[in-house]
């Protein structure tokens, strides 16, 4: 009953936006600009100050480390070998469905709902966490870019509205 009232006012905030923007209250497109605040400003204040208030010997929990960390590289590595070999996928698309098949929402959600549960122990792992995944995005991001110079030609595909649009002249 604890985790439910921990994670109830979340979604409540999300319909209560998502009544807004249907009652014209605020505009559709808001949702955007708040992810954008959400990732860019919210998330890394609130791990930048969990990750200040620790020593450096905490943060440092190889066993932590190595179990998340390891098995989220391990499972990108057999996703992303499996996509590239066993379907067949080209180097850019082998990577994103590795991304988001080890992704996980240790920002947005762990964060919060472990301080409230576990407290300042709890949040502090979620941090390291949401640490190793920004490595996968990274490691994600150089596989793009190889992708990319592989086949420049490889360009993601245009909106259908541009496509008509080109098409007519």
């Amino acid at each position: 009953m604890e985790v439910l009232g921990l994670i109830l006012p979340v979604f409540a905030v999300m319909v209560t936006g998502y009544a807004f923007a249907r009652l014209g209250i605020l505009p559709e497109d808001v949702g955007t600009v708040l992810i954008q605040f959400v990732f860019h400003v919210s998330i890394p204040a609130l791990l930048f100050v969990i990750i200040a208030q620790e020593e450096i010997d905490t943060l440092l929990d190889w066993p932590f480390i190595i179990a998340f960390g390891g098995v989220t590289f391990a499972l990108f590595l057999v996703i992303l070998l499996g996509a590239l070999y066993w379907r067949k996928s080209a180097l850019g698309a082998a990577s994103m469905l590795a991304t988001i098949s080890v992704g996980s929402n240790t920002g947005i959600i762990a964060l919060p709902l472990l301080h409230s549960m576990f407290g300042q122990k709890a949040a502090v792992l979620a941090a390291i966490a949401n640490i190793l995944i920004v490595v996968v995005f990274l490691v994600q991001i150089l596989l793009l870019e190889a992708a990319a110079m592989k086949d420049p030609g490889d360009k993601v595909p245009r909106s259908p509205t541009s496509r008509t649009r080109s098409s007519t002249r």
